[in-house]
């Protein structure tokens, strides 16, 4: 399995999109920054506290990734279905079961540990601002620190199963647009805010993503030994 991630990851290079979302999350700084500090008086502000600010930055980071689990869905997934590329490889004599799980495992693994990290890159860079500024939302201590590792575990968690239940519209479309507008709309009705308010905050609704999520990926690789491959 080790093997085969290594071989995809030598064919793909997925440096930019890596690249891409941080760049996304320096968006994300800025952005909560702002939202802070044009606030006309306190009651309009976004946010009060740190735990408030892990919140914030948290909804933009899991939209961010949950599309980015997307995008690396249609990379070593989606494009390979549609050049037919992934017919060649079956014909290899690799387990096909192996070759889906690790092309999974890869889209997982980057997008659980880049969510996980986002969380600390965001929050603390923010907290750098509000310290050259002069602005401060409280003490930043170890009960701030613990929301916002817990918050940056769940985050991975959660979007790495979310994102990946798009693999269902592509593994029936074969379709890129498809599969990132998906992506899209998982992560902007989850994450949606309304006075502060998101149904990720439920904690059933994104427990029950993740577990059709789960359903989604057991469902993908399932039956592909039995797939025809004349296409």
């Amino acid at each position: 399995m080790i093997n085969l991630m290594t071989l995809e990851l030598k064919k793909y290079k997925i440096r930019k999109n890596v690249f891409i979302a941080w760049i996304c999350n320096m968006v994300t700084i800025g952005f909560v920054a702002l939202v802070y500090y044009t606030a006309n008086n306190p009651k309009e502000q976004a946010f009060g506290s740190y735990e408030e600010l892990i919140a914030v930055a948290g909804t933009f980071i899991n939209v961010i990734f949950i599309v980015f689990a997307g995008v690396l869905l249609s990379k070593f997934i989606i494009d390979e279905y549609r050049d037919k590329t992934i017919y060649l490889m079956f014909t290899y004599p690799v387990n096909r079961k192996k070759l889906i799980l690790s092309k999974l495992l890869i889209i997982g693994i980057f997008t659980f540990c880049l969510t996980f990290l986002s969380y600390f890159f965001v929050v603390f860079a923010v907290y750098l601002i509000f310290l050259l500024t002069n602005t401060t939302l409280g003490e930043f201590n170890t009960h701030v620190l613990y929301v916002l590792a817990t918050q940056a575990f769940i985050g991975g968690i959660v979007n790495t199963m979310v994102g990946l239940i798009p693999l269902y519209i592509a593994m029936k479309k074969k379709s890129v647009t498809m599969t990132i507008i998906c992506s899209v709309l998982i992560g902007g009705i989850l994450n949606s805010n309304s006075g502060g308010f998101t149904l990720y905050s439920i904690i059933i609704i994104p427990m029950c993503l993740s577990l059709v999520g789960a359903l989604v990926i057991y469902y993908a690789i399932k039956d592909i030994d039995m797939k025809d491959l004349n296409v």
